[in-house]
């Protein structure tokens, strides 16, 4: 038994797609209303270990491992993108009859959600959305130097020092219980093999360039409630939007949106949801109800 099993808290299920695609998940609690967490980039779906106990206790809880990421097996066909994402949280809502739904998504994961309410808002009631990508826009030339940039580190960094990065600047402090989460990654990374693990990577970051959702929010109908850490090094981008903040990114998101609200909380990063965790749980029993 791997490190990464030991420290998955619940039963791992598997869900099988009919495209080949098979997606791992856990699934504990019970309630009128269901929550689908999504995690984001090179991620998996223990990040969410601690709103996914409390939650628990008063919803339906179900947290996914994207194909390519955890314990869910790669994409038969070698694709990654955002699109591909979408068709399997739909395939998955429709197999298991999810009803009353509420995904929560984080980074990619929440760009990931909003894609799905796009493209089928029947299937969705609402969403909380954690640190999340897509909100951000992106000139041509700073999307193809964000491209040569990644794929030029990509090059040079073995993925266990890029990954060790990414985790130190998606903490505001790094506490010692994430180091849990960065060697369940480092897991996925030698699981699913190098070659898959990269391409799935780079068809992730170009894709997440590829289908920004400014310009649709508002066609957004169902209720929102974004979350941000006011300390997050990675969204607003530090690079090209030195001087855009969390709280001007959420406005311009909230303004444009039919039904939307944010909050921000201080001493917390990119993983909001785990340094503010009880901020995040009792936002999210706020606005789901």
């Amino acid at each position: 038994m791997t490190f990464t099993e030991i420290f998955y808290p619940y039963p791992i299920q598997k869900q099988a797609l009919g495209d080949g695609t098979e997606i791992a998940f856990i699934e504990k609690g019970s309630g009128n209303n269901t929550l689908l967490f999504i995690h984001g980039l090179s991620g998996n779906l223990l990040g969410w270990h601690k709103n996914f106990e409390a939650l628990s206790e008063t919803y339906r809880c179900i947290a996914i491992d994207l194909p390519g990421n955890g314990l869910s097996r790669n994409s038969p066909t070698g694709n990654y993108d955002l699109p591909y994402f979408v068709r399997c949280i739909l395939h998955f809502i429709g197999l298991k009859k999810l009803q009353k739904l509420c995904l929560v998504g984080h980074s990619m994961g929440a760009q990931i959600a909003l894609l799905a309410a796009l493209e089928a808002p029947a299937a969705i009631e609402k969403l909380v959305l954690a640190a999340p990508a897509g909100l951000e826009q992106f000139s041509v030339w700073e999307q193809a130097t964000a491209h040569t940039a990644f794929f030029f580190t990509d090059f040079l960094q073995r993925p266990e020092d890029s990954m060790r990065q990414f985790y130190e600047q998606a903490f505001y402090r790094m506490p010692k219980a994430s180091h849990r989460l960065l060697q369940a990654c480092l897991e996925d990374y030698h699981r699913h093999g190098d070659v898959a693990y990269r391409k799935m990577l780079t068809q992730c970051i170009s894709s997440m360039f590829q289908h920004p959702v400014f310009n649709r929010l508002g066609q957004v109908r169902q209720p929102t409630l974004i979350l941000f850490g006011e300390q997050d090094a990675l969204i607003p981008n530090r690079l090209w939007h030195p001087h855009l903040s969390v709280k001007q990114l959420s406005a311009a998101a909230e303004s444009l949106m039919p039904d939307a609200r944010y909050q921000i909380f201080p001493r917390s990063g990119h993983f909001v949801h785990w340094e503010s965790a009880e901020e995040t749980n009792a936002a999210i029993q706020d606005f789901v109800g």
